[in-house]
């Protein structure tokens, strides 16, 4: 190129013989770049190839692929049970989580295929034509959970069309839960069984169509251990539901449909010798009206575990009747009753084999209650003398969203001296002193809250990370009088936990550890979804 310079350096022409020299290295230069093109053609695929071959035997030596089958099951669960990803069809097509792992790789599907918990319930959408998925691969995916219980939910039942409105005639038999029919007679034994959306009219037709269609052999549908029925209702018209041609199941779940309330309206009584009713030993009652509920309640005399969450429409109480015995019920979960209700549970229900009490307050307060700590002295008697008819005693205790002073908070502790494990998420009220022996620390004289008790778990917003040390400060001087005590729960909310878990050192911090080194097992943690 030396040769050229001077004409690079310049506009000039160059003569005729200097053109001639130049075509001819043109194309000596030529044949060098086609060179040197052809040769990094060669390196990029050569290049591109090794990549491959690294990643595929870098993929070979990935830790991944030598994870015991065990673990990869368990991280599969913990994906399952994270995102809440039940084996499901949806109209369009589209896929989920358990699928979805199977599709990743060979030994993933056999370790997914291999993990019996993966299957063992199944949630399914109808199709635009009111059918379901076929029956052959709703079995294919029960029986791989093997003999672990099975869960069935059938979804929207409510689409199903009706000749005269909500209470006409239900094309059930013919079209539309045809394949559930199908599937309740000839499909995998299963234990678990959830109708949504049901209208009342169209379960009495498909529970007299499989009364009616008995065989020789076991059919899911007489398998069921447990039903649980989202009533499409309109709660302005009474409840008239006919129980005796379900399935003879230990677990019952009665609940209302998109927020409609199961009835507001009266109930007529279920007969005293419903066999249904006389076999149950779990309840669950959500979205009906306090009355309808103890209506229901009178000839399940059976259960040992009940849940009632009334409609909140209407807080009236039944009147002029004996309260509901119900004498072998040993957990009774009361979810979002007003003051009110819970005054008058002693005249609604007689338990006296309760052992464990769930009450969790509705936060629907009266405006003159905002900013204001009640003793609430009559709520305190009644439900004292509510626990007070349990002659086996209640040993487990848990109260959630009460608004009450302090004295008042006191003062169920002292009237609840059988309570073993507490559990107060929510409490305004709640103070530290409550657990010395007397509300003065100068004094000792006056008899211990809550003598019996060995466990006490607390948070939900209340709880913050000064009243958390002292609980601590205050356990500690409880152990080392009273040995009974030995773990303590404390959920703080998320900036209080963010401060314990990163400053150090810290009141709470020392506490904890001196109540620790006492033989207490202290949990400090945080719970963002309470």
């Amino acid at each position: 190129m030396e040769r050229y310079s001077a004409l690079l350096s310049s506009n000039s022409a160059p003569e005729p013989a200097e053109i001639v020299a130049i075509q001819e290295d043109v194309n000596i230069r030529e044949k060098t770049v086609d060179k040197f093109y052809n040769e990094l053609q060669r390196i990029k695929t050569e290049y591109a190839k090794a990549l491959e071959e690294y990643h595929a035997l870098r993929g070979l030596a990935s830790p991944l692929r030598r994870f015991p089958a065990e673990i990869l099951s368990e991280i599969f669960m913990a994906v399952y049970n994270s995102a809440d990803c039940h084996s499901s069809y949806v109209p369009l097509g589209t896929t989920r989580c358990v699928v979805d792992l199977c599709r990743v790789s060979k030994r993933w599907r056999d370790v997914a295929i291999g993990t019996p918990r993966l299957w063992r319930s199944i949630i399914l959408l109808p199709l635009r034509d009111g059918s379901y998925l076929d029956i052959a691969k709703i079995s294919t995916w029960l029986g791989r959970s093997t003999n672990i219980a099975r869960h069935l939910e059938f979804r929207e039942l409510n689409r199903c069309i009706h000749q005269q409105g909500e209470r006409g005639s239900c094309s059930l038999p013919d079209q539309y839960w045809w394949s559930l029919e199908k599937l309740l007679s000839e499909g995998p034994p299963l234990a678990s069984l959830h109708l949504n959306g049901v209208y009342p009219r169209c379960l009495q037709e498909l529970a007299k169509h499989m009364k009616g269609g008995r065989t020789h052999g076991t059919r899911p549908w007489d398998s069921l251990q447990c039903i649980t029925l989202s009533l499409a209702c309109r709660g302005e018209t009474p409840l008239a539901l006919d129980l005796s041609n379900l399935p003879l199941v230990h677990s019952f779940h009665l609940r209302q449909y998109q927020g409609y309330p199961l009835s507001l309206g009266p109930v007529q009584p279920f007969p005293a010798n419903d066999a249904f009713l006389l076999n149950l030993t779990s309840l669950t009652i959500r979205g009906m009206a306090i009355p309808s509920v103890f209506a229901f309640l009178r000839p399940c005399t059976a259960l040992r575990e009940l849940t009632v969450d009334p409609h909140r429409a209407r807080n009236e109480l039944p009147r002029d009747q004996q309260p509901c015995l119900l004498p072998n019920v040993r957990t009774l979960r009361l979810e979002r009753w007003t003051y009110e209700q819970v005054e008058g549970l002693p005249s609604l229900l007689r338990t006296t084999d309760l052992v464990d009490l769930h009450i969790r307050f509705s936060l629907n307060r009266n405006p003159s209650e905002e900013g204001s700590m009640e003793d609430r002295f009559d709520m305190v008697a009644a439900l004292t003398s509510f626990i007070g008819g349990s002659e086996a005693t209640v040993q487990h205790l848990h109260i959630e969203g009460l608004s009450i002073s302090s004295r008042g908070m006191q003062r169920m502790l002292m009237n609840t001296p059988s309570v073993i494990n507490l559990t107060v998420y929510g409490v305004e009220g709640l103070d530290a002193t409550h657990f010395l022996p007397s509300t003065n620390p100068a004094s000792e004289d006056r008899p211990l809250l809550l003598p019996r008790l060995t466990s006490l778990r607390v948070g939900h917003a209340t709880l913050y990370d000064v009243l958390a040390a002292e609980l601590c400060d205050t356990f500690a001087r409880r152990v080392t009088r009273y040995s009974t005590f030995k773990a303590l729960d404390l959920e703080l909310d998320i900036e209080d936990f963010g401060r314990y878990d990163t400053v150090r050192p810290s009141d709470l911090r020392h506490a904890v550890s001196r109540l620790r080194g006492l033989g207490v097992a202290v949990s400090v943690g945080s719970n963002p979804y309470k």
